[in-house]
């Protein structure tokens, strides 16, 4: 195939768009389809490389792979290793173990997998993901993977119209699914392959096209070219965040791409987009959207930026370009020339320690080194005992011992997550203080209420499978009707339940659950959930604000994770209302609220009341207690005992 520069051409104007979307969304709002027009350009190379190898005899799978590893990974392994650098030494907890399960995926080709479950492309979320933008990479090595046997094979076996007949009813079949998936399902149907192969394989079929003479010929018309640029200035003056994508409107961008791609004859494309500036920013375009938004979450997460200055921003673009430039000259192009199989081994034992280096991080095997520099402002955070059905005493020991309970009523038991863990410390001591019996039945991140109230969804379950969970009602029920006790203490995450539940089945579940624990028990207490403390779209951030020097910066709680929290309260409240004065409900949000409305995350002290973004050490646990020691009052009062 005769070089075509106008390619890169195009290269440059995606990479471009999508950078100046990243740093400056408001500017260019539909930068970000500069990836539709990657994917309709990867479409049309691979699909023009396996035809022609074909026609030729010359199709090796064995060096078709080897082409596209020494393309694309040793890139890939460099940048990746330097978010992972960079997160040690920046980010804490959660956030840098969610970036090592996003490095095993990015290296297991399934990026665009592991961020469908995770974020939405436009959730504030997305900024803490050094890695996330690698979704894109996903979908074009599944493409390749897929695509590439499938069409070899039947190229094999049937003939050209034959495959391309197939890949036309693929193209369809996948647009309809976007159509249909976008409204109902947009981040899967952001992120997803069968949403978005009918992209690549739109170039595909204009690749196809000009096997044809007669196409060939027609496609050397002047204004094909000039058309597609006609459709892609539309795709970017009309397609915006705000609409489902890719849904119907991606194939704008995409049927753009693919008509300068099918001419490429007119004075647009040998003037314009074969410009040199263009052409060697269209080479460099791998390596520019590798970096940029590395740069660009890394220096957010510095700063504590939301929005960039034009200085900031034009920084930016400035450093990646160098960068990719760099990563250009002196990894992709040596790479790429060098030949021999060592070369192809060397890359893959690279990628494999990636993958190694991945689990170690998601296992918590390697810690930032940010985390034990920031030990000396928390206290004691309680245990978090995980053992199946143990009967614990949670207390500050590191010891966790077992307790035998006497045959005769235990005073109080205590349901829930690690959102009844992190208050154990208090509810034992108030124990304490009274002469009361307590037991603790909970595990870390599997919700309180009986597994059959869950209506099938399995994210609830925490540690355990569906099984365990099931055999732990079944266990807690039983130990209820034999010890009778006086008291049941229930807390859960609320808005995590509502939201995985649903907001009808999240009410209809706590008001059957509430009403049959109070027919085992006298009372039922519960408490609200606190301010989150720094999480954005459910990752933790918390450590961010601190570091050995104290705290950074005021705190203050997503508007749409406080909504959410204080709704689900909200309705915990009114549960508990409805059932009566026997159903006791705790607030604790105005007691981590300072007065400028940010959370109050930290003693006078410097001392942390939270031990990451949503769970409170035992000092903010403290701060609870009196609130909790009026509601034990309550129940165990003289009159109650009577």
């Amino acid at each position: 195939m005769r070089y075509r520069p106008e390619i890169d051409g195009l290269r440059a104007i995606a990479v471009l768009c999508v950078v100046i979307f990243h740093v400056f969304p408001t500017l260019l709002p539909s930068g970000f389809i500069g990836v539709d027009m990657f994917f309709a350009i990867s479409g049309f190379l691979i699909t023009g490389i396996l035809l022609r190898s074909h026609d030729d005899g010359s199709f090796s799978m064995g060096n078709f792979w080897a082409r596209r590893v020494k393309r694309l990974m040793p890139a890939l392994i460099l940048v990746s290793l330097s978010a992972v650098i960079l997160g040690y030494f920046t980010f804490y907890g959660e956030q840098f173990v969610q970036l090592g399960r996003h490095l095993k995926a990015l290296f297991l080709l399934s990026s665009n997998t592991h961020a469908s479950g995770q974020f939405g492309y436009w959730s504030e979320g997305a900024e803490s993901m050094p890695l996330l933008h690698t979704w894109s990479l996903g979908v074009e090595e599944q493409f390749y993977l897929l695509f590439v046997i499938a069409l070899s094979i039947t190229l094999k076996y049937s003939t050209k119209k034959v495959a391309f007949c197939g890949v036309v009813l693929l193209a369809v079949i996948s647009y309809g699914l976007s159509v249909v998936f976008s409204e109902s399902h947009p981040d899967q149907s952001f992120y997803l392959l069968h949403t978005r192969i009918w992209e690549m394989l739109v170039g595909s079929m204009f690749a196809f096209s000009l096997q044809n003479k007669q196409v060939e010929k027609l496609s050397e018309k002047r204004y094909w070219d000039l058309l597609g640029v006609g459709v892609l200035i539309a795709a970017f003056t009309f397609i915006d965040g705000e609409m489902a994508f890719p849904g119907w409107v991606a194939i704008l961008p995409v049927l753009g791409t693919s008509l300068v791609l099918f001419s490429g004859a007119s004075a647009v494309s040998k003037r314009v987009l074969s410009w040199n500036v263009c052409v060697y920013i269209g080479k460099i375009s791998y390596s520019l959207y590798l970096w940029h938004w590395v740069v660009i979450v890394y220096y957010k997460n510095y700063t504590f930026s939301r929005e960039l200055s034009l200085f900031e921003g034009g920084s930016l673009i400035v450093v990646s370009i160098a960068l990719a430039v760099l990563t250009y000259h002196y990894i992709e192009n040596p790479f790429r020339r060098l030949k021999g199989r060592n070369v192809i081994i060397g890359t893959l034992v690279g990628v494999c320690l990636m993958i190694l280096l991945g689990l170690a991080i998601r296992k918590q095997v390697i810690h930032p080194w940010g985390e034990n520099a920031t030990q000396e402002f928390m206290y004691s955070e309680g245990d978090m005992e995980r053992a199946i059905h143990h009967l614990v005493v949670f207390d500050r020991d590191e010891e966790r011992p077992m307790i035998d309970v006497a045959d005769d009523s235990v005073d109080v038991i205590v349901f829930g997550s690690s959102h009844a863990h992190m208050y154990s410390y208090t509810i034992m001591g108030l124990c304490e203080e009274r002469g009361l019996s307590v037991v603790f039945l909970g595990q870390n991140g599997a919700a309180s209420p009986w597994d059959d109230l869950f209506h099938g969804k399995t994210n609830l379950n925490g540690d355990w499978d569906a099984a365990k969970h099931r055999e732990f009602t079944t266990f807690r029920k039983a130990f209820l009707k034999k010890q009778k006790p006086k008291l049941i203490i229930s807390l859960d995450r609320y808005d995590l339940l509502k939201t995985r539940l649903g907001e009808a089945d999240f009410s209809s579940a706590h008001t059957i659950y509430f009403s049959d624990l109070l027919e085992r028990s006298e009372f039922l207490m519960t408490a609200g959930q606190p301010p989150l403390a720094g999480a954005v779209d459910g990752v933790s951030n918390f450590f961010r604000y601190v570091n050995k020097g104290g705290v950074r910066c005021n705190l203050q709680e997503e508007r749409a994770t406080k909504n959410l929290r204080q709704g689900a309260n909200a309705t915990i409240e009114e549960i508990c209302a409805d059932l009566g004065e026997k159903a006791i409900f705790i607030a604790t949000e105005d007691l981590f609220i300072l007065e400028d409305g940010s959370t109050r995350f930290t003693s006078p002290e410097n001392v942390l009341y939270y031990i990451d973004d949503d769970h409170l050490s035992d000092l903010g646990a403290e701060l609870v207690k009196s609130r909790f020691a009026l509601a034990f009052d309550q129940v165990f009062s003289a009159e109650s005992r009577e």
